[in-house]
């Protein structure tokens, strides 16, 4: 339990500390010891914008300073991917992954691993649609173009 006591602008911040202590035996023994502190309304504002801004800089997210490297070895590729290795390599291995391999060494382009994620996009219900619409038209163009040069 804590407070803050004002007189004259002069503020005291009142700050218990409880301790529980068990010993061998289980037997608590509870100890409360108070800490006064005297401040200023300066010094008191100062420390509060001071404990805010902590708390805000550590609750705010913390931009990526790290940039990803063009090229990438299996470590950062498993990293980007959220892979396991045994994993990557399986896809290396059945060429479902685009790589380069020089000596024992595998590398793989950052450009040609996200282009390869997207790849492998689903497609949103308005583009199915938009998809199998162009596939009737061309279907009926076909039949089309057929039936008149028959005819």
């Amino acid at each position: 339990m804590n407070y803050i006591y004002s007189n004259n602008d002069i503020y005291y911040l009142f700050i218990f500390k409880y301790t529980i202590k068990i010993n061998k035996n289980k037997q608590k023994s509870q100890k409360m010891s108070r800490i006064i502190v005297e401040l200023e309304k300066d010094e008191l504002r100062q420390l509060i914008e001071e404990a805010v801004h902590k708390v805000i800089q550590s609750t705010a997210p913390k931009p990526k300073t790290e940039q990803i490297p063009e090229i990438l070895n299996v470590d950062q590729v498993c990293q980007l991917l959220n892979m396991k290795k045994a994993t990557l390599y399986q896809y290396t291995h059945k060429s479902k992954i685009p790589f380069s391999k020089k000596g024992k060494a595998l590398y793989f382009s950052r450009k040609e691993i996200l282009a390869w994620l997207l790849e492998g996009r689903n497609l949103t219900e308005q583009e199915q649609e938009d998809v199998a619409d162009l596939m009737l038209l061309q279907a009926n163009r076909k039949r089309m173009y057929r039936l008149n040069k028959v005819s």
